[in-house]
């Protein structure tokens, strides 16, 4: 949240390197992920390949927008993460992949969020501006993510 309100509106339109994505989805699909995690966990429906990868709506045209998307966001994880406190994890979910189980796509939905927030990093530096405390790789231990913060292609 602290890196999104960062990002200088006036770039929010330029692309990845080699992703035909703009900054202001990527910033949007960082958060867009939980939710859809969310989405899947509290209605038990299938996690969708278009949930998890749905645009920002109008609305969120600036990154104080999204910014205060991943707020909300947050609250809910809290919410949620207090309801489910004590609950079995090990079940398979439903997901456009295959069934995996509720740990493994909680972990994967940690991984695939904070790849994207090493990201954003990245872009707030290309854009000149000194990231508010990015993550370390102390933040990072033990997460399935490579070195590398951007595909080579």
């Amino acid at each position: 949240i602290r890196l999104t309100r960062q990002m200088p509106d006036d770039r929010l339109g330029d692309e990845l390197p080699n992703r035909p994505r703009s900054w202001r989805v990527l910033m949007h699909h960082a958060f867009q992920v939980p939710t859809s995690f969310l989405n899947m966990e509290e209605t038990g429906d299938m996690l969708t390949y278009e949930d998890l990868v749905a645009p920002p709506p109008e609305t969120l045209k600036t990154g104080a927008d999204i910014a205060g998307f991943g707020e909300a966001v947050r609250v809910r994880f809290r919410n949620w993460w207090k309801s489910v406190e004590g609950q079995d994890f090990s079940g398979d979910v439903p997901t456009y992949f295959g069934g995996t189980s509720r740990h493994e796509m909680l972990e994967r939905t940690v991984w695939h969020s904070t790849q994207h927030f090493r990201q954003i990093a990245s872009l707030l530096d290309q854009a000149g501006i000194i990231p508010d405390r990015p993550l370390t790789q102390h933040d990072i231990r033990d997460l399935p993510l490579t070195e590398k913060v951007w595909d080579e292609a």
